[in-house]
């Protein structure tokens, strides 16, 4: 595992470091802290002494190398402006497999207009991102892993099984979907509105079952790991946001779909608005190759099909014959 830290200077160039230090890296593991530079002069460092930059960067990465024995840290200075660009063009010199940046906060908007550096990154990096937000090294892990019906989700979560910092974390698998739609209640059309009922129904089966058949999958794979899954009801990104707020969740983990530029705006990415909204880290994995992804899809629907022949054998009620009775009346007295 090769982990590139991007810092910058400011304040916020903390929180990847301490997003790293806080989690346990396999043996082995290199760590390097890339620092971008603008400026010719000096620093001031913790102590108030004029530093360089090389002697600041060398000063933090004994400090983590200290605390950190099993891993090698080293840095790097890149001279120029801290742009995506010369970030990602930093970590595939070095082929990283994972960037740790810092977030300096600010709406999802706000991120997209003013050309925020992690998000850049986030759009234009070819391995996983980490987006550090503040942590408390005395919380358990707990990733929050979002999951939807998708290839990348797949990808995200094996890429997740691989990590050993996971292994003793409390994990948690979500899927969201649209609350049932109260207006088909409404219209008159019983046999409509049961077949949209049953409908949602059958989808958050199908969810369930996929949510279930990946769990037995982290639990194989991360044996110490307490992993949990659940469905939340809601628009996606409000409903991840506030499941992680309550858990409480320290990293939001999810796939990316790829999408660039203006595409994620029109498309309201999730990622985009994790990433920049919540108030833990954030890791997006982008990539589709997936292991298990095949598999799982044919294990569910085996199962969806054997409830559906359960259900194609259900009686003929009242309402299939009249699907036009009175607004309001149950099918039982039509």
């Amino acid at each position: 595992m090769k982990i590139l830290v991007a810092i910058d200077g400011s304040e916020h160039s903390q929180y990847p470091i301490n997003a790293v230090m806080a989690r346990t890296w396999p043996h082995g593991t290199e760590i390097r802290l890339a620092y971008v530079d603008n400026s010719e002069g000096m620093h001031r460092g913790d102590k108030g002494e004029l530093m360089s930059s090389d002697q600041i960067l060398f000063s933090l990465a004994t400090g983590i190398q200290q605390r950190m024995q099993d891993v090698k840290v080293d840095h790097e200075i890149i001279k120029g402006n801290a742009t995506a660009e010369v970030i990602v063009e930093a970590a595939q010199r070095w082929h990283a497999d994972l960037i740790v940046v810092g977030c300096r906060g600010g709406s999802t908007i706000e991120c997209i207009l003013l050309g925020s550096v992690s998000q850049a990154i986030l759009d234009k990096a070819y391995c996983p991102v980490m987006i550090a937000k503040p942590i408390s090294e005395t919380v358990r892990e707990n990733i929050l892993v979002a999951i939807d019906d998708c290839v990348y989700a797949a990808h995200a979560l094996e890429w997740l099984m691989a990590q050993s910092w996971a292994n003793n974390a409390g994990i948690y698998l979500v899927s969201v979907i649209e609350p049932v739609a109260r207006g088909f209640a409404l219209s008159g059309n019983i046999s409509k509105a049961s077949e949209a009922m049953l409908a949602w129904e059958n989808e958050k089966y199908a969810i369930e079952c996929a949510l279930h058949e990946w769990k037995q999958l982290v639990e194989k794979n991360l044996p110490n790991a307490d992993v949990y899954c659940g469905v939340l009801l809601g628009e996606p990104r409000k409903a991840i946001l506030d499941e992680a707020l309550n858990w409480p969740a320290t990293l939001i983990m999810m796939g990316s779909h790829g999408r660039t530029g203006i595409s994620k705006l029109v498309l309201g990415s999730v990622s985009l608005h994790m990433a920049a909204e919540a108030k833990c880290s954030v890791l997006v994995a982008k990539g589709s190759h997936s292991k298990y992804y095949e598999h799982i899809q044919k294990l569910v629907q085996v199962q969806t099909d054997e409830i559906r022949e359960i259900l194609s054998r259900r009686p003929e009620t009242c309402s299939d014959k009249n699907p036009d009775l009175p607004h309001g009346m149950p099918a039982a007295f039509g």
